[in-house]
């Protein structure tokens, strides 16, 4: 059980390289990869369900009855202005705006 808990470790600390090799070993063997095609929805919905049965239960179905009032809403989910972005991360930018001229016409 050990050497399994040792395992999983390794695969989770190294797991974008495990995922890009196994994409780049797919392309390359293409019978490999219709041999493991099968295990691709499983491997999907199993870390999925695993992930969902953690969650606590209570703690989100009590964050569901607040709510959020529309500031809260507002301030986490409107997108920021690039300058915005720019200044949180402690850098300074300038964006110039592209002006369009109009001509009046008659005047």
């Amino acid at each position: 059980m050990r050497a399994l808990h040792r395992a999983f470790d390794f695969l989770g600390q190294h797991a974008t390289l495990f995922l890009a090799g196994g994409v780049l070993l797919g392309l390359l063997v293409p019978p490999l990869a219709a041999l493991a095609r099968p295990m691709l929805i499983p491997g999907l919905l199993i870390p999925l369900v695993i992930a969902l049965v953690r969650l606590d239960w209570d703690a989100l179905a009590a964050y569901a009855r607040a709510g959020l009032s529309t500031r809260e809403f507002q301030s986490r989910y409107n997108p920021r202005s690039p300058s915005q972005a720019v200044a949180d991360m402690g850098g300074s930018a300038t964006f110039y705006d592209c002006p369009v001229e109009i001509e009046r016409v008659g005047a």
